[in-house]
């Protein structure tokens, strides 16, 4: 195929693009002739480095998805983490191979297999202010050669910018806040603490451990304390 023509021909298109349903319409079409059975883009870090992973565009009813979706396994995705100091694309053969990862980590990395992908490749795109995103595109028989990569890598840019602007995801998000003490609350409440034992650590009654962690969680606009302590890793206003 002719490799040019493909990526210039999608830059170009996309410009009649009007929302995000027609742009995953448009980017599986042009993407599909590589080998690429699934894909995903995703905002990772907001402008002034706000880091909350928020779905763009992507085959969402794809089985793998569901499964990386329904139990949280972006928390242990090397992919994602590499993607945050990442310059250029890999591929998740390059992870397996080049990275050290935790149980966790190889878990998720060799389980796409059992979804029928073979293969994958994570394309960092930058947005302006600090902005990142990663968009990744995989395959059962997907094995994309140097000059591919550039065509995807280009794709995946223009499909990006346009998505950002399409869904003015940078004008409706701000980031959240927590004050310290329910940093301090939902920190030790990740590592198993009950209300009892965090009060006793931090010198506050059991009643006030439980406010910091209620207001924490109307904070995060979430409805558990595990959803409030995921959405604070992901907003990395706790370590893991």
């Amino acid at each position: 195929m002719n490799l040019e023509k493909l990526a210039f021909g999608f830059v170009e298109e996309i410009e009649t693009v009007v929302d995000l349903p027609q742009l995953e319409k448009l980017f599986a079409r042009y993407v599909e002739p590589f080998g690429v059975d699934f894909f995903l883009a995703g905002q990772l870090v907001f402008p002034g480095g706000y880091v909350k992973p928020m779905r763009l565009f992507g085959v969402f009813d794809f089985e793998w998805f569901r499964f990386y979706d329904q139990y949280h396994l972006f928390l242990e995705d090397p992919a994602a983490r590499h993607a945050l100091r990442a310059n250029r694309p890999f591929t998740w053969s390059w992870i397996t191979n080049s990275l050290d990862m935790s149980e966790g980590e190889k878990f998720v990395m060799n389980e796409p297999r059992n979804f029928g992908l073979s293969e994958g490749l994570a394309i960092p795109v930058f947005g302006p202010g600090g902005a990142l995103a990663g968009v990744t595109v995989a395959g059962k028989n997907f094995e994309p050669c140097r000059l591919e990569v550039a065509a995807l890598q280009m794709i995946a840019t223009a499909a990006y910018n346009h998505a950002v602007h399409v869904s003015r995801i940078f004008e409706t998000v701000t980031a959240p806040t927590l004050t310290s003490r329910q940093r301090e609350c939902l920190n030790w409440l990740q590592h198993g603490k009950s209300n009892e034992d965090i009060a006793a650590i931090i010198g506050i009654s059991a009643n006030t451990v439980k406010e910091h962690v209620t207001a924490a969680k109307k904070a995060l606009g979430v409805g558990t304390r595990m959803e409030a302590v995921i959405e604070a890793r992901r907003a990395n206003l706790i370590g893991p």
